[in-house]
């Protein structure tokens, strides 16, 4: 082995070279990567803010991700791309035909190790030397506009071969990661633990939908169509409700009775009157609306109160503007 060595060129020296410069540049974007991945805007932001070295370039990296992902994804491919060639060349130049095995060994135990392993593992242990040590440098590697163009093209590339929203808007982050991010803000004290909360109640908001809000009908507080105002008041004022949905012998809504307009007539002396002749529409919602649709219709239509209707158009429940507040704040209590 030492003859195989001793017999080594000036090319051999010099590819060897190459191989220990990648090794490290593989050690510096390994780091990179897992320290920039773990970094969160806000702590970012207060890195810069208190003047931390190279913290304006990293928030400036973790604010923007969609620059830096696939640039740094890219070299990192080439170069183990590169180094692997490289040290398959140099292995059977020392060792012939055994060289190619020893080379693939050496790949596999000394980057991996090195290069992988090791990195990674301490920009989990410490994600903020991690990204804080590899801003500037990553900063001005994707900053390289032969990298960007390139990183660029592949994206296109991509996006014609996988139809659909591809990669144009760079990199996604799913609800499960977006909530794992949030949970690791907690606990880093970057917010509070009812910050947290809000946060993964809105993100949340976006997949429910009315039928799980509601209240079923054999819960809801109704007014028959037979009832007077003053028999109508009375019901309301039981349970504590200004609105009331008005039945009829089917148990279909057929309209809702705002309290307010009934005392006003009680007290101009109509209070034996029948409650259908001062009801107001009501609006009849799909059970599979979803919520944040309904509140935006609630806001642009001024109303607070819907009715929820089933696939058979048979009335399920209902649900008001109330109802939907409580799904992103908790219990309202009046």
């Amino acid at each position: 082995m030492l003859s195989m060595v001793a017999a080594f060129g000036g090319l051999d020296w010099a590819l060897l070279g190459v191989i220990l410069l990648l090794l490290f540049f593989l050690i510096f974007l390994s780091l990179a990567e897992m320290g920039l991945s773990r970094m969160t805007k806000p702590k970012a932001a207060a890195m810069a803010e208190g003047g931390v070295k190279q913290g304006r370039a990293l928030h400036q990296l973790v604010g923007e991700p969609e620059k830096w992902v696939n640039p740094l994804l890219l070299s990192v491919n080439v170069c183990q791309t590169i180094q692997a060639t490289l040290t398959g060349v140099v292995a059977s130049r020392a060792f012939g035909a055994p060289g190619v095995v020893i080379g693939v060994a050496l790949n596999v135990i000394v980057f991996f190790v090195l290069a992988e392993a090791v990195p990674k593992t301490y920009a989990l242990l410490y994600p903020e030397r991690a990204a804080l040590s590899t801003a500037r440098g990553i900063k001005i590697l994707v900053s390289f506009p032969p990298l960007r163009m390139v990183s660029g093209w592949l994206i296109s590339l991509t996006n014609v071969i996988v139809k659909g929203k591809g990669l144009e808007q760079g990199p996604f982050v799913s609800e499960q990661e977006l909530l794992g991010i949030v949970e690791a803000a907690m606990n880093d004290d970057v917010i509070e633990e009812e910050e947290r909360d809000l946060i993964e109640s809105i993100i949340e908001f976006g997949d429910t939908v009315a039928r799980e809000v509601m209240v079923p009908l054999p819960d809801m507080v109704t007014v028959p169509q037979t009832y007077t105002l003053t028999q109508a008041i009375d019901v309301a004022i039981e349970h504590g409700f200004s609105r009331l949905p008005i039945l009829n012998d089917d148990d279909d809504v057929v309209g809702i009775t705002f309290i307010k307009d009934l005392i006003r007539q009680e007290r101009n002396g109509h209070g034996s009157e029948i409650v259908t002749a001062h009801m107001r529409g009501v609006t009849v919602i799909p059970e599979n609306k979803p919520v944040n649709r309904l509140m935006r219709e609630m806001q642009e239509q001024k109303f607070h109160l819907a009715v929820v209707a089933d696939e058979y158009g048979s009335i399920a429940g209902l649900i008001t503007l109330e109802d939907c507040l409580e799904e992103l704040v908790g219990e309202i209590v009046e």
